[in-house]
């Protein structure tokens, strides 16, 4: 076949079947999806957009907006919140479900920017991403449009930044502080890019040296006007070290929760197959830690030490205010949200065996887009069920008014000013969408 053809081939191949898979989600996701809040949604988007809508004046309106959400400043969210509103003339959470979906597409094009390999057959890497990325795995957290937004952007702001930090001239200096900005914004654990952007600069100083310390001094202005920023308005509910020290109090129970939340990915659910994950994530992840600093630290390198401490993160922030050492291993580190996070966590991971691949021959891409295809329908097999009954939940909360018992917030008074200010038409009870 004649080269330009058979490439030709390989990108119509790649994008009809990048298209199938995104198509395949997006059915099964917005024929899901709920127009009804779910728990943080009341006030993270429902009574932050009534308040922010009836503000007068700047003052007013930015009160409104650096509002403390639980342990997290999600300005960054609530900017999308309001664009949506303002766009659709209400809130309406199922086009909220959908844009923040772009969140996926954008870490899945991050990913891709990161494949070192210089093939013809890359392309087909492309498919693989997707099909390791969009599926019910993460169930619990997939209709859910404050978590949505919050974890898919809190890892794509990441991975940006330290992107951007590889060659941070021109404009991509700014943006990568900008993209710091909107991961702190976001959600809680995104502070860490700065510590990590500090020591890339500072690691890329002493290798490139010259131009590189005024990038330095810059990015430690910027970390330290965004602290400022955020502890002024940040009222943390513990502190650090009385949380350690909590969390220190029984190590082994810690510990496995930790492991076994780094290997919930690919665990299918089961503890004691995501622990042994967990334990081989660690090793992979030091093997490539140790080939980074031999032959020079990439942005996917510092990304998966965000990944390996944004999990390390959940875990301290579960264990406060719950009955952490008496709830079983499972029954934390195994809920469908955090799986996310995992599932960074194993793609970081993907993305480093391929660029560590010498040749890359069809049978090696044909062998990874099988094994991603049977990841990818084990996911639609084993979850799609789970995925249908927690919409189920969600329909039986809403219909019951049962969330208004399991939250701090007055749902029904939320409910009642959004549709008095024609901001949000709830469903009339009992819900029963098709």
């Amino acid at each position: 076949m004649i080269p330009s053809l058979r490439n030709s081939s390989i990108y119509l191949f790649s994008a009809i079947a990048s298209l199938a898979v995104v198509s395949i989600y997006a059915t099964a996701i917005f024929s899901q999806s709920l127009n009804i809040p779910f728990r943080d949604d009341f006030q993270d988007i429902l009574m932050f957009v009534v308040e922010f809508h009836a503000a007068s004046g700047i003052r007013d309106s930015m009160r409104v907006l650096v509002e403390q959400h639980a342990d997290h400043l999600t300005y960054a969210s609530r900017v999308f919140y309001y664009l949506i509103f303002m766009l659709e003339g209400e809130v309406n959470f199922r086009t909220m479900v959908v844009v923040s979906h772009l969140g996926v597409l954008f870490l899945s094009c991050l990913f891709y920017s990161q494949i070192d390999v210089i093939s013809p057959l890359k392309p087909v890497f492309f498919v693989c991403l997707f099909l390791l990325l969009l599926h019910p795995r993460a169930y619990g957290l997939l209709i859910w449009p404050m978590a949505t937004f919050a974890f898919f952007f809190a890892f794509a702001y990441p991975l940006a930044t330290f992107a951007l930090l590889k060659n941070p001239a021109g404009y991509r200096y700014p943006l990568a502080i900008l993209c710091a900005v909107l991961a702190t914004f976001t959600m809680s654990m995104g502070q860490f890019v700065w510590v990590l952007g500090l020591l890339f600069l500072w690691i890329e100083r002493h290798v490139l040296g010259g131009r590189y310390r005024g990038y330095l001094f810059g990015w430690v202005l910027a970390a330290l006007a965004t602290m400022v920023l955020f502890y002024s308005y940040f009222s943390p509910q513990f502190q650090m070290s009385n949380l350690l020290g909590y969390v220190l109090e029984n190590p082994i129970h810690s510990l496995e929760v930790y492991v076994t939340m780094l290997g919930s990915g690919l665990g299918f659910g089961h503890a004691p197959l995501s622990q042994v994950l967990g334990v081989v994530s660690l090793v992979v992840s030091v093997f490539f830690l140790f080939q980074g600093v031999k032959n020079g630290l990439k942005p996917l390198h510092y990304f998966l030490l965000f990944n390996l401490g944004s999990i390390a993160m959940i875990v301290m922030g579960r264990a406060y205010g719950f009955a952490f050492f008496e709830t079983p291993v499972e029954k934390i580190a195994l809920r469908p949200r955090y799986t996310f996070a995992s599932l960074m966590l194993w793609l970081t991971l993907f993305v480093l065996c391929l660029n560590a691949i010498k040749a890359v021959s069809l049978l090696r891409v044909v062998s990874v887009l099988a094994i991603a295809m049977l990841y990818n329908a084990a996911c639609y097999q084993l979850f799609y069920p789970q995925f249908e009954q927690h919409r189920k939940q969600r329909l039986g909360e809403f219909n019951s008014f049962g969330v208004a018992d399991s939250i701090a917030w007055p749902t029904q008074e939320i409910l009642k000013k959004a549709e008095e200010s024609g901001i949000y038409v709830q469903p009339k009870r009992p819900y029963k969408p098709h």
